[in-house]
């Protein structure tokens, strides 16, 4: 009956590990992702930083052509 015991022991701590694996798995693919988000959010701030300044030159381009001054 020991040996039984043992038996249902080790089945149950391989079951734990199984499952320890399959969270560290899923953990793992969550901050995945939120890595990959986090980089896209950053990605399209600096894109739309770019396009404001790009936007706020050409501006000061044509008012200077106009003979206005912004300063």
């Amino acid at each position: 009956m020991d040996s039984q015991n043992g038996s249902g022991e080790l089945l149950e701590a391989h079951s734990e590990n199984h499952h320890l694996k399959n969270t560290i798995n899923a953990l793992r693919d969550e901050l995945v992702n939120m890595r990959y988000e986090k980089e896209e959010a950053v990605q399209k701030d600096f894109g739309t930083a770019n396009d404001e300044l790009s936007s706020l030159k050409i501006r000061r381009s044509l008012s200077a052509n106009a003979g206005i001054d912004h300063t």
